[in-house]
């Protein structure tokens, strides 16, 4: 489909610096940033009275130098992290995360940064055809270089403790707008359920109940179940 790419050491060499092949003849895609890069901009803020510790932080993507520059803010993830202190208080809480997740700017729709997709490497940032590091983008079909990459999401977490029993729940509510591509019209709303409880029998190891529940407005809901028994030695 692009002929020729490069394929050199010094070629492999500017991968890691997103640079241009050094081949003077080569055009179109073969002179394009060599390979596919990810970053993400970290800004995080922690304040640790004798409650605990609280955690303000903003995790902001790119994949080129509209990114790299701000011009898909407010994309990323903005959260926020509650640790109480167990020490010195007791507290049937041991941990909550409220985040809000939003992916829809993308550098605006002249050129968006079309997120986790790549029409070279076909099956873009996927394993098992599941997205790597993010997973309310869903990518289409295998291989594909076109991924529902558009959402908004607000995540909520908890975790707890009473005596043996503990407790860790997550709760995600999504809006899939699609991608720039290929619109879901009208938009998917869905909720993703996670609840892990484990009991600790004393010397004997740990007895855990896994459930999760997927609600879509558009697709067939799901429901999982798992029990897992864990020894150390």
């Amino acid at each position: 489909m692009f002929g020729k790419l490069p394929s050199s050491f010094s070629d492999f060499l500017q991968v890691f610096i997103a640079g241009k092949s050094e081949d003077d003849t080569a055009i179109g895609e073969a002179l394009n940033s060599l390979g596919n890069h990810l970053g993400i901009y970290n800004f995080e803020y922690n304040f640790t009275p004798s409650s605990g510790r609280f955690s303000f932080y903003h995790q902001h993507p790119f994949e080129d130098g509209s990114g790299t520059a701000f011009k898909n803010f407010p994309d990323g993830i903005w959260g926020f992290y509650f640790g109480p202190n167990t020490v010195d208080f007791d507290s049937f809480i041991t941990g909550f995360l409220l985040e809000y997740v939003q992916t829809t700017d993308q550098s605006g729709i002249g050129r968006p940064d079309s997120y986790f997709s790549n029409s070279v490497y076909r099956s873009g940032w996927t394993y098992h055809n599941n997205t790597i590091g993010l997973p309310f983008i869903i990518p289409l079909g295998n291989p594909s270089f076109i991924a529902y990459n558009r959402t908004r999401a607000i995540n909520v977490g908890f975790a707890a403790r009473n005596g043996n029993l503990s407790f860790k729940s997550k709760t995600s509510f999504t809006q899939n707008l699609g991608s720039y591509a290929i619109p879901i019209e009208p938009e998917e709303f869905a909720i993703y359920n996670y609840l892990n409880t484990t009991y600790s029998i004393e010397k004997y190891g740990n007895l855990s109940l896994l459930l999760g529940f997927d609600y879509s407005d558009q697709n067939k809901d799901t429901f999982g179940a798992g029990l897992t028994y864990r020894y150390s030695y």
